[in-house]
């Protein structure tokens, strides 16, 4: 059975009722498999064995039958594919999940270390529990200082509750809502585990996102040390593909990371420049979408608080 939330079900239309039997169920929590320990905390010595993920690697595997290790190529960055990360050794100031390499690629100018870049690009696919738990052990494992969250917000989104719902199928709504849960679980539980291991993390999704009214973000936002900050993407150069405009996408960024306040300073809209709505397309693209990608100056912040956590 799935129930959508009150934002949700307040913007579909008034002939649909709110319970559907669902043959996808209730979004789950992600759990790291019984038969998959994680290593010690911080102040152990200890190497983790990568053995330990057998039986996860197991159904991983089945999608690439040569079994081969093999890195992703997304642009000039070179990620690590599900097969390679379990085998990654070394030292990992910062990681990304679910984005290409945004950071990553510019983490060389601030003497970053790290490849790691978990995304749909590079073979990890989040709908997957197994590929969920593997995550969670590979961030362990490596003892990632800093990994930036930004699952998608498409479900979540005020231009979903707006534009789109109305016009989907209750079962639409309930499958995608469901798997935006997913990913938003998931990611509440790397944002757990840095934080019970005393290293950092970031979350990102806009700030009207329903996201933040879930309980699965709430008890996260709850932990001692955790704050969050409200910028405007304008002042960190994100503009429009053609006409070169300045669109605002208010966001907020939840985090453990003491220096994100100071490095996120003024970055809330001065009011003196004109904004594109970010509802329409331009140059073949919608707005809304290229919107997703990091614009130059967000970039370059997040690395200078990965690069102070790592000092």
């Amino acid at each position: 059975m799935v129930s959508l939330p009150p934002s949700v079900e307040d913007s579909l239309p008034p002939d649909v009722t709110s319970d559907v039997v669902m043959s996808l169920g209730e979004p789950e929590g992600i759990d790291v498999p019984d038969d998959c320990d994680l290593p010690p905390p911080m102040d152990s010595d200890d190497e983790f064995d990568p053995s330990a993920l057998d039986d996860v690697m197991s159904d991983v595997d089945d999608d690439n039958p040569g079994n081969e290790l093999h890195m992703h190529d997304i642009g000039s960055t070179y990620v690590p594919t599900p097969e390679v990360a379990v085998n990654l050794r070394g030292r990992h100031d910062f990681a990304e999940l679910y984005s290409p390499p945004r950071c990553l690629a510019r983490g060389a100018e601030f003497n970053l270390h790290g490849n790691l870049s978990l995304d749909i690009l590079s073979g990890w696919d989040f709908r997957r529990p197994d590929v969920c738990a593997l995550a969670l052990c590979v961030i362990q494992t490596l003892r990632v200082t800093f990994v930036i969250l930004s699952p998608p917000c498409t479900i979540f989104s005020e231009l979903q509750r707006l534009w789109n719902f109305k016009k989907m199928t209750k079962e639409s709504v309930a499958f995608k809502w469901a798997e935006g849960m997913t990913y938003l679980s998931h990611s509440m539980a790397c944002a757990e585990l840095q934080h019970r291991h005393g290293r950092f993390f970031l979350f990102e999704h806009p700030a009207t996102a329903s996201s933040w009214k879930t309980p699965e973000v709430q008890k996260v936002v709850n932990l001692p040390g955790v704050f969050s900050v409200v910028i405007d993407q304008c002042m960190v150069g994100l503009k429009t593909k053609v006409t070169n405009t300045s669109v605002r996408k208010r966001t907020r960024l939840l985090t453990n990371a003491p220096s994100v306040a100071a490095r996120f300073a003024g970055c809330r809209c001065n009011r003196q420049h004109d904004h594109q709505p970010i509802r329409g397309s331009e140059g073949g693209m919608r707005r809304s979408t290229f919107a997703q990608i990091y614009p130059p100056g967000l970039v370059e912040k997040l690395c200078c608080v990965a690069r102070d956590l790592s000092a």
